[in-house]
């Protein structure tokens, strides 16, 4: 077993055996040392990880089933589709190839979202160059691989997106996000 399987494992591990208040990102950690490609891009997914921990904190099950119109997705459909686009990030920072994961229930999808997250953050703060961190596909006969870029424009942005949809549905659904969160510090004291 490699060396990154092995600390990938082990945390998730810790996050699906954390309870709520020991899930990363409540808050947003001190800055780092030096601007580089990588602690940018880390500060970014801490960022996402951040809004998403305190989106997704105290959902009930009525906000998991609400969806604004009939014709769209509900907070947990919604949460699932993060949930997949946060292997796509991880993934891409470990250089592993894209495979669907596993259905879970909404608990174990918000722990093994942060977690992986959290794997993202990790990597990116030890490196300076990302040219080589692709979000790779491989199907029968065929393996596509995009730069990095495409992780930000695309499955980072996406998921802030949805964050700041869920955001809004839960609060439409009479159950917004607590108080005492400020999203411009990284600080929460609700």
């Amino acid at each position: 077993m490699t060396l990154i399987r092995l600390f990938v494992l082990t945390l998730l591990s810790i996050a699906m055996n954390a309870n709520a208040q020991e899930l990363p990102f409540r808050e947003v950690s001190d800055y780092p040392k030096k601007y580089t490609a990588g602690t940018t891009a880390a500060r970014t997914i801490e960022g996402l990880g951040f809004r998403y921990y305190w989106a997704t904190d105290s959902l009930r099950d009525e906000d998991l089933s609400y969806k604004p119109s009939e014709d769209g997705r509900t907070i947990l459909e919604t949460l699932h589709h993060i949930y997949e686009m946060s292997f796509m990030i991880k993934n891409a920072t470990l250089k592993e190839v894209n495979v669907l994961p596993d259905t879970v229930d909404f608990d174990m999808m918000r722990k093994i979202t942060l977690a992986n997250l959290e794997v993202a953050h990790a990597k990116l703060m030890s490196v300076d160059d990302m040219s080589d961190m692709n979000v790779i596909f491989e199907g029968k006969n065929r393996r596509v691989e995009y730069p990095f870029w495409h992780l930000l424009n695309g499955p980072i942005a996406d998921c802030t997106w949805h964050v700041g949809q869920i955001v809004a549905f839960r609060r439409a659904n009479g159950n917004p996000i607590a108080t005492g969160i400020s999203f411009f510090n990284g600080t929460a004291k609700p």
